[in-house]
C-alpha cells in the first residue's frame, strides 16, 4: 500500500579509499588502492587546488578527473582546528569555493541566493563548515536532514551519496555508524570538516569511491539514497523521470533495485516532481512504500520514499 504523509515544516573507477580508516572493517570487505598519499599529494595537485580557490578554475571543468582518489591531507590540513585552518585560507571573490568567512558581497552571484540561506544548511555554518558550488544547491537543509534521520535510525547506515555532509552528520546523531560514500575528494573534504564542527567525525566513515562498486562488500542495516538530481534545472521539467536519472552507468530504478538485494530498510530523497508511480512500483508485497512530502518555509521542496522497517506503521 502506498501511503503519502505531509512532515508539514520538519523538514570506471575500481579504486576505493578510506579517508578515515577503521578497525572493525575487515580487510577483504574493502578493495585497496594502490595509490600512496604521498604520490597523490603532489606538486600539480597543489597548483590546482590554489587555481581553484583563486577563482581560476571551476569546479565543473572536472579538474580533479586525473587523481580522483586525491585526500590532499597536507594542503586541507583537515585534522587543523575549524575555528583557525579556514580564518589562514585566501579565497579570491571569484572562487565558486565559498567559505563561512564570506559576506554576501563577496560571494559569486550565481550562489548568493543559496549563501542567504545557509544558516539552514548547516546551522553551525559560522563555525566554519565548507560547501563547494554542487554542495550549495544539492544539500538537504538541516531541519530536513534531521527529520530524515530520525527516520533512518539503525546500527549502520550508508548514505550512498553523501556530498558535502549534511545528511550524514544527521545520520550520525541517530545511528551507531554512518557509512559515507562520494565520488568527489573536494565533497568528501567538506564533509570531512563538516562532521568534526558538528562533533560526529568519529562516527562517519568516509569512502572515496563509487557506492555502487562497493555496497555488497559491506554490512549494514539500512541505506539513503540521495542521488545528484542533475543540478537546479530539475526544477524545470513537468515530471522527473527515474528511468532517466543516470548515476554512473544505471539508472534511478536500477539504483533501487541493486540496493533492495542488499536490504530492504531504504530511504530515497527525490525531486518533488518525481513521478510517484515509479516509487510505489519499485516495492512489492514484502517492500511497501511510505512516499513523504517535505515543506520548508511553506514550500514542498522533496520527496522521501521510505521501505522495509523505515516505513510508518498505521494501524
Amino acid at each position: 500500500m502506498n501511503k503519502i504523509f505531509n512532515n508539514g515544516d520538519a523538514g570506471e573507477n575500481n579504486q576505493l579509499l578510506i579517508i578515515k580508516p577503521r578497525t572493525d572493517i575487515e580487510e577483504e570487505d574493502i578493495v585497496k588502492s594502490n595509490t600512496t598519499i604521498d604520490e597523490l599529494n603532489t606538486e600539480p595537485l597543489k597548483q590546482k587546488w590554489a587555481k581553484l580557490i583563486n577563482g581560476e578554475i571551476s569546479l565543473k571543468e572536472g579538474i580533479f578527473e586525473e587523481s580522483s582518489l586525491s585526500q590532499w591531507t597536507n594542503i586541507l590540513d583537515v585534522n587543523a582546528s575549524p575555528s583557525t585552518s579556514l580564518l589562514n585560507t585566501s579565497f579570491s571573490t571569484n572562487s565558486l569555493f565559498t567559505p563561512a568567512t564570506f559576506s554576501i558581497s563577496k560571494v559569486p552571484s550565481i550562489l548568493q541566493k543559496y549563501f542567504i540561506k545557509r544558516r539552514k544548511l548547516f546551522a553551525k555554518y559560522d563555525e566554519g563548515c565548507w560547501l563547494d558550488e554542487e554542495g550549495w544547491y544539492s544539500i538537504t537543509p538541516e531541519k530536513l536532514a534531521i527529520h530524515i534521520a530520525e527516520r533512518c535510525r539503525a546500527n549502520t547506515v550508508v548514505d550512498a551519496f553523501c556530498g558535502v555532509g549534511g545528511n550524514s552528520i544527521q545520520l550520525a546523531f541517530t545511528c551507531e555508524r554512518v557509512i559515507a560514500f562520494d565520488i568527489d575528494p573536494i565533497k568528501l573534504m567538506c564533509a570531512k570538516r563538516n562532521a568534526r564542527i558538528y562533533g560526529v567525525e568519529d562516527r562517519i566513515e568516509f569512502i572515496l569511491g563509487d557506492c555502487t562498486k562497493y555496497l555488497d562488500k559491506l554490512k549494514f542495516d539500512a541505506i539513503f539514497l540521495s542521488p545528484p538530481w542533475g543540478g537546479p534545472s530539475y526544477t524545470k521539467q513537468k515530471e522527473f523521470d527515474l528511468k532517466t536519472m543516470m548515476i554512473g552507468d544505471i539508472n534511478g530504478i536500477e539504483l533501487f533495485k541493486m540496493c533492495r538485494k542488499l536490504t530492504p530498510n531504504i530511504a530515497y530523497f527525490l525531486p518533488r516532481n518525481c513521478i510517484l508511480s515509479q516509487l510505489k512500483e519499485l516495492g512489492d508485497p514484502e517492500c511497501e512504500c511510505e512516499i513523504e512530502e517535505s515543506y520548508i518555509g511553506g514550500h514542498f521542496v522533496a520527496l522521501t520514499a521510505y521501505y522495509g522497517d523505515l516505513q510508518r506503521v498505521y494501524e
